[in-house]
């Protein structure tokens, strides 16, 4: 007997389906599209959704098998997504299990040091997995970097703003 999907999350750029595995304690979530600042709160959303799941037929599963193998493209956004995945399951009492995984997303994973932490296969590069408070820890340093990097560009913004304003306030000179 085929169920269903138990949830769906789609964006023109990313695809979160999360599927039965048989055993109804795991549930298989496949992720398939781009995964970065534009669609990471999908994948948080399905997480969460799943790890908080109060269903009287249906109980929340123990752990979530996150399948990655239809990723065509991950960055730090995407990379940050995934620590917050496992910590949103994680709070919840869930376990976040490693599925398959494109090539291209565990060497990206690989560069960053958490391919290991995953539970993929790493090409050696890496330190072993990382315990909670480095991951907050990592979790901080991204969100004080984007900070940073807004901050930077509406000073920008302002700036170009000022710019603007003083070329039409000052007269032009003439030229001889």
């Amino acid at each position: 007997m085929d169920q269903p999907r138990i949830t769906d999350h789609a964006s023109d750029y990313l695809r979160v389906d999360s599927q039965p595995t048989g055993d109804e304690r795991r549930v298989r979530l496949v992720a398939q599209g781009e995964l970065d600042s534009q669609t990471s709160a999908l994948l948080i959303a399905a997480v969460s959704d799943l790890a908080t799941r109060h269903l009287p037929d249906r109980p929340r599963p123990d752990s979530i098998v996150l399948d990655l193998a239809k990723l065509t493209f991950i960055d730090a956004a995407g990379v940050r997504c995934l620590l917050q995945c496992e910590t949103a399951a994680g709070h919840n009492g869930v376990r976040l299990e490693p599925g398959d995984a494109h090539p291209a997303v565990v060497r990206i994973l690989d560069i960053v040091g958490l391919a290991r932490h995953f539970g993929f296969a790493s090409s050696g590069h890496e330190a072993n997995r990382l315990d909670a408070d480095e991951v907050d820890e990592l979790l901080t340093w991204s969100l004080r970097a984007r900070r940073q990097a807004h901050d930077i560009c509406l000073r920008a913004w302002q700036a170009r703003q000022r710019s603007t304003l003083l070329r039409d306030i000052i007269p032009a000179r003439p030229t001889r």
